[in-house]
Order: C-alpha cells, then sequence, then structure tokens
C-alpha cells in the first residue's frame, strides 16, 4: 500500500511540474518533501533505486562522448573556463556571507553549484528542435566535460585505496570492449538490447567496485567503450526510460532528507542570485571562443541553471563525511529556483536577443568560428530545408531539371555526410536561427522557392517567419502531417502547403485502382 502511495504522490506532483513547463525532477523532490512531512516511511529499495539511476545516467553519458569534439576550445575551454571563475566566486561568496568554516565542504558546495542541468539543457534544446544545432552540440559538450569532472570527483575523494587487480581490470578492457561490441552488433529484439545495456552498465560498476574504485567510474568507462559502436545511439534510446525511472528514486531520497526550514530557503533565494552573473561569464567565454553573438546568448542561456548533478556530488559528500546532510535539502530548494529562472529566461531567449543584438554587435569577434561564418549559396534559385525522405525526394525532382538550380540544407552533420556520398548539394545551417538568413544574405541571391521539410511544423512556422521578415517575396511551400496544422504554417508566411499523409494516401488509392 505504501508503495503505490509513493508512486501515486511522485506522479501526481511530475504532473504539475511537467504543467509549469519544469522537468518533472522538481516534482519528484517536491514529493520526496511531502511524504517526508507527513512521516510516511520510505519504501524497500529506494537506496539502491537511486544507485542504479546514477549508474544509468553515467553510463549514457559515456555512450555520447565524442572525445575529439570534447577537446576543442569552444567545449573545454568554455566548461573549464566557466567552472574555474564559478568556483571561485561562489567559495569567496560562501566564506563571506555564511563565515569561512570547514573549508572542504565550502569547496565542495561551491563545486557542485558550478554544474549546469544535463536534464533541463536536453530538454531546451529538443523543444526548440536545435539539439543537432552548433550551439546545442557546443553545450552537450559542456555538460559532458562537466559531467565528467563530477564522475572523477566521485571517484578519487572515495576514501577506497583501489586493489592491485584495478591493473589486470585495465588491461582487460580492450577484449572487455571487442566482445561488447560483437555481441551489440548482432542483438535483434529491443527487449535484448535493453537487457545488454542494464547489464553491462550495472555490471561495469560492480567490476570497478570489487577493485575498490567508485562504481560510478566503472559505469561511464563501460559507455565510453561502446560510443564508437555504429548501435549506441540506439542502445541509448531503449534505454532513456529505464534511467529516468530509476532517477526518480534520488530525488526523492533527497527530498526525503527533510522539509525544508525558512532559512535553507533563503539561502537558497540568495544562491539563486548567482545565475545572472553565470550567463554573463558563459557569454564572454563563448563570445571569446568566436561564436556569433546568438549562439552565445542561446548556448548561455540553456546553461543558466544549476545541476543535478550537483546533487549527486554534494550527496556523496555526504555519505563519506565531507558534507551536511542538511545541505541537500538547500541545495535541492537551489535546484528547484534555477529551473524557473531558466524556464523564463530560455522562453524569452530569442526576444533579448532580437532586443539586445545592435548592443551586443560591438562585443562580437571580427573573426568567426568556421562554422558561423557568412554563408555562399552560389547561383542557387531552390532552397531544399531539412533533407529527411522528402527532402530528398525533392532535391532529386529539382536535379533532374536543367531549369532549376537547387541546394540543401541540413543541421545534422551526419546526414550531411551521407549527402556528400550521394553527390548532393548541401550546407549546414540552422533555418530556424535569424542568424543562418543573415549569413546567406538572401535579398541579395538567385533564390526564388524555399521548400520546407522539417519533420516540426512549429521548426517550419519559426522559420517562414524569419526569411519573411527579411522581406523575401518568392515562393514558401511547406510539408504538413495534420490537417490542423494548415492553417498555422500559412499564418507564417507559407503559400503552398503539402500534407504529407493526405496526398500519400491519394497516391496510394489512385496506385491501387490502376
Amino acid at each position: 500500500m505504501i508503495d503505490i502511495l509513493w508512486m501515486s504522490v511522485s506522479f501526481a506532483c511530475a504532473l504539475l511540474a511537467v504543467a509549469g513547463s519544469l522537468p518533472p525532477m522538481i516534482g519528484y523532490l517536491g514529493a520526496g518533501f511531502i511524504i517526508h512531512y507527513f512521516g510516511i516511511e520510505s519504501f524497500t529499495g529506494l537506496k539502491e533505486l537511486s544507485d542504479l539511476g546514477i549508474s544509468l545516467l553515467l553510463f549514457s553519458i559515456g555512450l555520447k562522448l565524442d572525445l575529439k569534439s570534447l577537446g576543442k576550445p569552444e567545449v573545454l575551454g568554455v566548461a573549464l573556463g566557466q567552472g574555474v571563475i564559478s568556483f571561485v566566486f561562489l567559495l569567496l561568496i560562501k566564506i563571506l556571507i555564511l563565515g569561512p568554516g570547514e573549508i572542504i565542504s565550502s569547496s565542495i558546495l561551491a563545486f557542485g553549484l558550478t554544474f549546469s542541468s544535463t536534464i533541463f539543457v536536453v530538454k531546451v534544446l529538443e523543444q526548440r528542435g536545435d539539439f543537432a544545432t552548433h550551439y546545442g552540440r557546443i553545450a552537450i559538450g559542456v555538460l559532458v566535460i562537466q559531467d565528467i569532472l563530477a564522475v572523477l570527483f566521485m571517484a578519487f575523494t572515495a576514501q577506497k585505496t583501489p586493489s592491485a587487480w584495478l591493473i589486470l581490470l585495465i588491461t582487460a578492457l580492450w577484449p572487455i570492449r571487442l566482445l561488447l561490441s560483437y555481441i551489440l552488433s548482432r542483438l535483434k529484439q529491443s527487449e535484448m538490447i535493453v537487457l545488454f545495456g542494464l547489464t553491462v552498465s550495472f555490471g561495469g560498476a560492480y567490476l570497478f567496485d570489487l577493485v575498490n574504485v567508485k562504481g560510478d567510474l566503472g559505469a561511464l568507462i563501460m559507455g565510453i567503450l561502446l560510443s564508437k559502436h555504429h548501435r549506441s545511439a540506439e542502445l541509448n534510446r531503449w534505454l532513456i526510460s529505464f534511467k529516468d525511472f530509476f532517477l526518480v528514486g534520488f530525488f526523492l531520497s533527497i527530498g526525503m532528507m527533510g522539509f525544508p526550514t525558512w532559512s535553507q530557503v533563503s539561502v537558497a533565494l540568495g544562491i539563486s542570485l548567482f545565475l545572472p552573473l553565470r550567463l554573463v561569464i558563459y557569454f564572454i567565454l563563448f563570445n571569446r571562443a568566436r561564436l556569433r553573438n546568438r549562439s552565445s546568448l542561446l548556448s548561455s542561456a540553456s546553461l543558466t541553471n544549476f545541476s543535478e548533478f550537483g546533487l549527486i556530488v554534494c550527496s556523496f559528500a555526504v555519505g563519506t563525511g565531507y558534507l551536511e546532510s542538511s545541505w541537500l535539502t538547500t541545495l535541492a530548494m537551489v535546484l528547484t529556483f534555477s529551473f524557473f529562472i531558466s524556464a523564463f529566461l530560455n522562453a524569452n531567449a530569442e526576444e533579448l536577443y532580437v532586443r539586445y543584438a545592435k548592443k551586443l554587435k560591438k562585443y562580437q569577434r571580427i573573426e568567426l568560428h568556421p562554422l558561423e561564418q557568412d554563408i555562399d549559396i552560389g547561383s542557387a534559385d531552390v532552397l531544399i530545408i531539412g533533407m529527411g525522405r522528402v527532402g530528398q525526394g525533392a532535391y532529386l525532382n529539382f536535379q533532374e531539371n536543367i531549369d532549376y538550380d537547387p541546394l540543401a540544407v541540413e543541421v545534422d552533420h551526419s546526414v550531411l555526410e551521407e549527402l556528400a556520398s550521394m553527390d548532393i548539394q548541401a550546407i549546414y545551417g540552422n533555418a530556424t536561427s535569424p542568424d543562418f538568413w543573415q549569413k546567406i544574405k538572401l535579398k541579395k541571391s538567385s533564390v526564388k522557392l524555399i521548400l520546407l521539410a522539417m519533420p516540426l511544423v512549429r521548426q517550419n512556422c519559426m522559420t517562414a517567419k524569419h526569411i519573411r521578415s527579411l522581406g523575401f517575396k518568392g515562393t514558401i511551400s511547406s510539408i504538413a502531417k495534420y490537417p490542423n496544422d494548415e492553417k498555422a504554417l500559412l499564418d507564417a508566411g507559407i503559400d503552398n502547403v503539402f500534407n504529407l499523409y493526405a496526398e500519400a494516401g491519394t497516391g496510394f488509392a489512385k496506385s491501387a485502382s490502376s
């Protein structure tokens, strides 16, 4: 009965959080507070559920690691630069306001507050449809660097002396990688893929625990071993729901630490006042890394929050005796407040950029990053935005007609590589960004027709509005999946809408009856 009560309260609180455009984790923290306040007993296995969630989180991070891209200045330099600046500032503020206290505990607190939330940033990028954009990939890279630093901290402060067997385990990693890659390549059933991922992540944690090394590091390393596998992204997709479910246990356990006092709420609000400064720090560092102002601002806005990983680090510090448990309740409130602030900031990030674009222009670097420079589209008179199956079909049709000179625009670099092998002329571009359309100087080009073939109607509407705002007088056509989408597309300035399902059904019927 108690287990059902826990699940019901957790679901209800998560539902309220999502309704307020916040991540479900805020609801889980709130559920923990409520359950603790009413004195409801913890259900059996809560700690184990929490540990499994953290292991799966680190395994999924390892699956996404691209060590080559992580070493770039706009990723590694920004991550380390922001971390050092924030750490020093937060440490000094803590000492000045709350007193020197224990320097170790103060340092751990400051360190935990240097991270940005992986869960929140991913949610923001997915909502904008910018997950594969240049600035989106940079933001994810910064998060990965921060997560690695957190894992290393937990591994080297675990108060354990590694066993001599660790050397043997390290030497066995390469043959383990070959074996795991061989198995993953041959798995067909979805449930087998899920079971494989769970076994590898938990098994890696268990192996490293056996040699007296923090097991979470083992889960991360197992993910890294499979990061180059062609099915790593697929494996990660299958494990997302399990990871999110297991992490419910972690956030519930944090809430169970205690109901926040007014003093803790006041301290949390005071710490949250650091967020505007964090936005400035990120913006300056991204700007110095030669990103355009818009890319710098959107990246900074998405990263302007505190992280669930900060909670994990401080929770670990409580377990090892470096930090008082009462700080976890305070940090849970800090996380909650930061998400409210960040949600508002990201909802208005585009408007902020448009409003302050002229003032920010003087800070723009003259020499821009190669992926941020102006784009030459040559003599193209047809632009096809989004190169999925529909976009590719449209391109090939125009290519066969000598009266047209088509050019494809795609935001996913892996798709661009595939298009190059197909001899399709394509350029990198985020069509939902006003910067992209300014970079190609649309009004001075020979473009007469633009086809919007992106999967989300919101992306196509946003793109059309950007194009029309620059004075484009040519024809804009767009795809749509549902009849309800057509009105929104037409209102955005699109001339023609092609309903995929309706037109496909008509074609299918004609083919069947012929």
